[in-house]
């Protein structure tokens, strides 16, 4: 090995260098070998197949278009049934508040219209028979 290459080497050692599969020593002190190959370890092996890398996977631009919209409507799906759910309480409380004030309204003026009107009378259920 070279001065160079044993610079390198010490560097490595201290750990102010680091290397990793194809950047290794060797690759320093020497250079980059030709893409596709890997220096000392013979004809026909790749770097893949030496440094036990796996295949990149190739997703096709449509693909990831296709799938970041999925994502997107999934969240955008999920934001507007809970905007729904919220105003549909929102508009059960009111009716209940709209109902409710109907109610009171209806049982001041029978008040009015009946003498000794008793509205705990109409809080109880009455059922009348159907007659055909």
């Amino acid at each position: 090995m070279n001065n160079h290459g044993l610079i390198l080497q010490k560097q490595v050692v201290e750990g102010r260098l680091s290397v990793s599969c194809s950047n290794d020593v060797l690759t320093l002190a020497l250079g980059p070998e030709h893409p596709g190959r890997v220096r000392g370890v013979g004809a026909g092996i790749s770097p893949r197949q030496y440094f036990n890398l796996p295949r990149q996977q190739r997703v096709k631009f449509a693909d990831q278009l296709k799938e970041s919209v999925r994502i997107f409507l999934q969240e955008e799906t999920k934001k507007m049934e809970a905007r729904s759910r919220e105003e549909t309480l929102r508009m059960e409380a009111r009716t209940k508040q709209l109902v409710e004030a109907e109610r009171e309204y209806l049982l001041s003026q029978l008040s009015q219209l009946i003498p000794n009107f008793d509205p705990s009378i109409l809080s109880k259920t009455v059922f009348f028979p159907l007659m055909f």
